[in-house]
Formats: C-alpha cells, structure tokens, sequence
C-alpha cells in the first residue's frame, strides 16, 4: 500500500489489533520498520443511525420571502440504510402542532407549504421500510421572519474623509451589524443617491469590507442582503459621504526658515503664517534641539494666523524648529480634514551677531 490510510468495511464484531509495518530497501537489503500496536473494538448495534441535521441550524432565522422563494431549503446527512427522510415541522417541540410533513428521496427538501412568521421546532427520520425507521433526529428550532433591518456601522452618515498628504485617493472601512438571516451581502457604492450613477458594487459573506482608491467627491452607500440565487431579501438605508482633498499646508512666515532670532532686547517671540482657505483653527508646535534631540516646548491652536509666546523661561539659546498645520473642524471640534505640516528652522541668540573687532591707536606713540 502507498497510501496513508485504508478503509475496511467487512469486520465482523469484535476485538482486533492493528499495527503499520513500513518497508525500506537500501543497499540491496529490505529493511521493514513496524509501528506501535494498537486494538480497537467493533461493535454491531441494531438501531439504526438517525439522519443529520444541517439546515437551518438551531436557533437560525429564515426570511418568509427566501422560503416562497425556494431559496432555503431544509438540509441533512442520511444513512444508506433508508432511502427516504421524513421531515417534521411543529410549533411545539412534543410535535402535537405538525403544521408539515413529508417523505423526501434526497437529502434536501423546499417545504411546499408557506410557513407564516413564527417560531417552528423541525426533525427529520429515516423511513427503511413500511413497518421500520430510524430513530428521530436531535429537534432543532428555527424562525422564521417577515423581514427585517441592515444596520449600518461606519462610515457615519455624512463623513468626511481625507486622502494622506502625498495621496489622492483614501481607502475606506465600511461596515454594518450582520443579519439574524442567512445570506451574503453586497455593497453598493454610487455617485448619486439614486444609485442610477453606480461607482462601486462589492459582494461579500461577512459583515464588512474596505474598499480602496476612492477619488476626491460625493457618494451615497448601502448595503444589500441576497439568497444563494441572487435574489434581494433586504436593504439598508442609504447613507453618504464625501472624499476632499487634504488642506494645502501654509506658508511660514516668521521666523523664517533659517532666521536668527535676538532675543536680548524682546519679552515675546511672535509667529506668523498666511491663512490657508477653508481652515478653520491652526496647530502650532515648537521644538528645541538639546544635545540633538528635539524637545517640544509649547502646542497651541488658534483660530488667528499668529501667536505670541510669553513663557520665555522655555526658551534658551540654540537651534529651533516650528511647524504649524491647518485644521479644517465641524460642529465644534469635529476635525474633518488637515494639511500637511509646514516646518520652519530658526536659531535664538542673546545680543545679536557677534562683529569684528575694531583696533583705534593713540595718535602719539610713547617709546621707552
């Protein structure tokens, strides 16, 4: 045998013992390697095997419209021993209210009577003969309902997403709590909130997905739930969102990049920068180099386009750097997009540039 595995189906009942012998031939010599023995016991049982049940599972929910549908059909694994399968639909898990039954050949069955909304127990037997059966399969329980809701997550309706700075397109996290009924999903991604001007359109089985390079503009979402056909079961509401470029970042006035600053004679350090349009506050960091670690020293925002520090005890003489960004907020402070950081490097001195020396002589020379 050149496998790993092998199947024997005459056993009669009883106790046995199995080992696995392996055969090498190297050198011209056969060298067999045996394996650990073990026993294992056969047993012949007169009752047969029930049939196992697949779907719907317990406690599953089936949407009324999938069932008319012949979408969702009732499932289960049979023993070779019977060739039929009863299947039982109750209200009550004793089955007094049988509100179906039927003898299925297959292994699966589309009840032909509708089933109102309500909560069902269902079993299934395996019919051998007109006087034998199987023993009942375990009760499962199930639902069924009307219809029923798409609860969307994220984005939230009305976002605004903003690609990185060196980016034009943002990717996307969508998503939304999964149904109580069975089904995959497709997400749809328009232009228009008609969803006449199609965008995007993605089909997925779990509750959530990323959809990535989406360009600068408006768009509408929702979500959509569908049977194993392609028929629609349900809808969500539809939400929007907007993709906006990122702020351009402003332009550092003062301190210049590469400016020495003199502070000898100065109770303030003032910082100026041009106003960026649509921005609705600026974020203002400073940073000192200490033994060539920048250290930051002061963070404020503002709405203006200058600040003044006062807290001239955080300043010393050395190397600086200052960055300033805008920042673009709704409803307070709901940032909604932000530009890139502007840098500016600068230096602080105490007393100014140092200058030559200046030599003056007397006009008489007095010599010993």
């Amino acid at each position: 045998m050149n496998g790993s595995s092998v199947a024997l189906d005459d056993l009669a009942a009883g106790a046995y013992f199995w080992r696995v012998e392996r055969s090498i031939t190297a050198g011209g010599k056969r060298h067999t390697e045996t394996g650990t023995a073990r026993r294992v016991v056969v047993e012949r049982s007169d009752t047969p095997v029930a049939p196992e049940l697949v779907y719907p599972a317990e406690g599953a929910s089936i949407n009324r419209l999938a069932l008319e549908r012949e979408s969702a059909p009732f499932s289960w694994r049979k023993n070779s021993e019977h060739h039929l399968t009863r299947i039982e639909i109750a209200r009550d898990k004793a089955f007094r209210a049988l509100v179906y039954s039927e003898n299925a050949r297959g292994n699966i069955l589309r009840p032909a009577k509708s089933l109102r909304p309500a909560t069902y127990f269902w079993r299934a037997t395996g019919v051998i003969d007109e006087s034998s059966s199987t023993p009942p399969s375990p009760i499962r329980e199930f639902r069924v309902v009307e219809g029923g809701d798409i609860v969307l997550v994220e984005p939230a309706e009305g976002a605004v997403l903003t690609p990185g700075a060196s980016k034009d397109t943002v990717a996307v996290d969508f998503s939304w709590r999964r149904s109580l009924i069975d089904g995959s999903y497709r997400l749809q991604l328009a232009r228009d909130a008609s969803f006449s001007s199609m965008y995007r359109e993605r089909s997925i089985d779990g509750p959530g997905v990323t959809l990535d390079g989406l360009e600068p503009g408006t768009y509408a979402w929702r979500v959509l739930l569908a049977d194993e056909s392609g028929n629609e079961l349900m809808r969500s509401a539809s939400r929007t969102l907007a993709v906006r470029r990122a702020l351009p970042a402003p332009e550092a006035l003062y301190p210049a990049d590469g400016k020495i600053v003199d502070m000898s004679k100065s109770d303030v350090l003032n910082f100026r920068w041009r106003p960026v349009r649509e921005a609705t506050l600026y974020r203002v960091a400073l940073f000192h180099a200490k033994k060539g670690i920048y250290h930051n020293i002061l963070t404020k925002e503002t709405r203006d386009t200058a600040i003044a520090m006062t807290e001239l005890e955080k300043l010393d003489i050395g190397d600086f750097y200052w960055t300033v960004q805008a920042v673009e907020a709704q409803g307070g402070r709901t940032v909604v997009r932000t530009s890139p950081e502007a840098r500016s490097r600068f230096s602080i001195t105490l007393g100014g540039a140092a200058r030559k020396p200046e030599i003056k002589s007397p006009r008489k020379i007095y010599v010993e």
